[in-house]
């Protein structure tokens, strides 16, 4: 296993990605470099042409890790992050990760009663 990369592109830009690809790439990449130097900072805006944050490095981490995002309004926010070998689609998985969020906020959660 490798290292992932999370990235938002701001649908606004694309005309500019396909006219400048070679920009783009140069500012995505350093933009994943510098998420690289500090894997726990936010995430880090880059320029798409004339869109100053055309695009955002929201994740980067292990395989191994996996992060729960809520995306919207052009913004991205780490909900939580977890070393459980990638294996996010099972429902064993998804519930710690749920519950491992509510946690961190203070809440607690349950199964509902069958009826």
């Amino acid at each position: 296993m490798g290292y992932n990369t999370g990235i938002l592109i701001l649908n606004d830009s694309e005309h500019t990605i396909r006219e400048n690809p070679e920009s783009f790439v140069k500012n995505m990449t350093r933009a994943m470099g510098e998420m690289a130097l500090n894997p726990n900072s936010p995430p880090h805006d880059f320029a798409i042409g004339n869109h100053g944050n055309g695009g955002t490095v929201f994740h980067l981490a292990h395989a191994d890790m996996t992060g729960v995002y809520a995306i919207g309004g052009n913004h991205t926010s780490r909900l939580t992050m977890d070393f459980n070998g990638g294996r996010h689609y099972s429902i064993e998985e998804k519930v710690k990760l749920l519950k491992k969020m509510a946690s961190e906020l203070g809440y607690r959660v349950s199964k509902k009663p069958n009826k």
